[in-house]
C-alpha cells in the first residue's frame, strides 16, 4: 500500500474507471461473474475507494464457454483453436493459455508442442524470467503470473476445477476474474464437468447476451 512505504496519498490520488483494454462483450461477462466482488467500496487505509470498472466500449465477440466430454477432448479443443487463431493471422505472441495448475500447464504444453506449436510456460523457472524472451511463442501463464498481462486472445482450460479445493471462493473468483480480463479481444472458457463456477459463468454469458439484445432491440425502436 502507499501508506506501508510512507506516502500519503489522501486528496492526490486520480481513479481511472474506464477500461480501454477489454471488449465490452468481455468486460460485461467478467464483472457480472465477480459482481460481489467487484462492489464499490470505502477506501483502505490510503483512501482510495475500489470501484467497477466501466467499459470503453470497444466491441467483439462475446466469450465462450466449451463443455468437453472428456480430457483429451478438451486438449484437443484448446490447441485447435490455437491453431486455427494462428492460420487466421494472429500472432502466436499474441495468445495466452492462462492455467490454474502446473498438471494442466504440463498437460497442455506438451499437446502444443505436439502438435508443433511454439510455447512458452511459467510453469518453469527459465519460463518466468523470459516469458517474452523467446519471440513468437504462445504463452502459458498461471493466473497468479497473468495480473498487468494483456492478450488478444486468452484460452482458460478446466473452468470446472475452480473454485480450487481448499481454497477461498473469494480468492478463487478474483483470480478467475483477472485471467479473463487478460483477453483484449477473445476469451474462451473450456470444462469437463459443472462446477460453481461453470454455472455462474454460464449465466453471466447469458444474461450479457440478452442485456446487450435488448440494448439494441431498443435502440432500434428509439
Amino acid at each position: 500500500s502507499f501508506a506501508s512505504v510512507g506516502i500519503q496519498a489522501r486528496g492526490r490520488t486520480t481513479i481511472l474507471k474506464v477500461n480501454y483494454r477489454n471488449t465490452a462483450e468481455g468486460l460485461s461477462v467478467a464483472k457480472l461473474f465477480a459482481s460481489e466482488l467487484l462492489s464499490e467500496k470505502a477506501g483502505d487505509d490510503d483512501h482510495v475507494p475500489t470501484v467497477a470498472p466501466e467499459s470503453a466500449g470497444r466491441s467483439g465477440p462475446f466469450p465462450e464457454l466449451i463443455r468437453c466430454d472428456s480430457g483429451w477432448q478438451q486438449t484437443d479443443c484448446v490447441v485447435q483453436r490455437i491453431v486455427d487463431a494462428n492460420g487466421q493471422g494472429r500472432d502466436y505472441d499474441d495468445i495466452a493459455v492462462i492455467y490454474r495448475s502446473n498438471k494442466q500447464a504440463d498437460a497442455l504444453e506438451s499437446a502444443l508442442k505436439h502438435a508443433g506449436v511454439p510455447v512458452t510456460s511459467t510453469a518453469s523457472r527459465a519460463g518466468k524470467t523470459g516469458l517474452y524472451a523467446q519471440g513468437q511463442t504462445v504463452k502459458l501463464v498461471s493466473m497468479h503470473s497473468s495480473k498487468g498481462l494483456e492478450f488478444g486472445l486468452v484460452v482458460i482450460p478446466d473452468l470446472c476445477q475452480l473454485p480450487k479445493s481448499g481454497e477461498s471462493e473469494a480468492d478463487e473468483a478474483r483470480l478467475l476474474y483477472v485471467a479473463m480480463t487478460r483477453a483484449m479481444d477473445h476469451l474462451v472458457m473450456t470444462c469437463q464437468g459443472e462446477s460453481a463456477f461453470t454455472q455462474r459463468v454460464a449465466e453471466s454469458i447469458q444474461a450479457v447476451r440478452g442485456r446487450m439484445a435488448n440494448d439494441v432491440a431498443d435502440d432500434g425502436a428509439a
